[in-house]
């Protein structure tokens, strides 16, 4: 196995221990920290995900860029044939969403915006903030996600995003293995704090 492949498989183990009552307290904590950053107060948009697999649960601080005046955009994962259709390739786009009624399962059972959307268009000078989900950051923003690289292409062709990763302190580490086109996050917020 892999390095990042045995790192994924113990955080996510360990992510998934959490009881719940603990896990419902840290994600309250988490909210509560990422709404008082100066990113999150700068930001016009928030480039927010959905929660699946024990990730921290961001619906409430979407309810708050919400009443702030904020627009809140999630993540729809729209798969591509290639030519010779001898693999398929996915991307990501984010299409704004105005309440959680616009949801529905999508790639892998994870709540996505219905069809029918265009993806959310960011005009210039507009502050956007991406929380990133993962199963493990480290001081220098590297971040394991699920290996598919999603997250990792969508940033690279949009560099002037502020970026966050969302996770518990158990999920950070000093260092984690990266590869070039692995793209790193400004921040770390943790139920503890800014990790980095």
């Amino acid at each position: 196995m892999d390095p990042k492949s045995e790192i994924r498989r113990v955080k996510a183990k360990s992510r998934n221990g959490l009881p719940s009552d603990v896990k419902r307290r840290y994600d309250e904590e988490i909210v509560s920290r990422v709404a008082r950053h100066p990113f999150f107060a700068r930001c016009e948009i928030l480039f927010c995900y959905v929660a699946c697999k024990g990730e921290v649960d961001l619906s409430r601080l979407m309810e708050i860029a919400w009443q702030g005046g904020k627009r809140v955009a999630v993540p729809r994962v729209r798969a591509k044939e290639d030519c010779a259709k001898e693999h398929s390739t996915n991307e990501m786009d984010f299409f704004e969403i105005q309440s959680f009624s616009e949801l529905s399962p999508g790639y892998a059972g994870i709540l996505e915006p219905m069809q029918g959307k265009i993806p959310m268009e960011v005009k210039q000078g507009e502050s956007v903030l991406v929380l990133l989900p993962g199963l493990a950051f480290d001081k220098a923003g590297n971040r394991l996600g699920y290996g598919k690289g999603f997250y990792d292409k969508y940033l690279e062709r949009h560099p002037m995003f502020y970026t966050m990763g969302i996770t518990y302190s158990m999920q950070c580490a000093e260092t984690l293995p990266a590869d070039s086109h692995d793209r790193r996050v400004q921040a770390v917020m943790t139920e503890l704090g800014d990790f980095m």
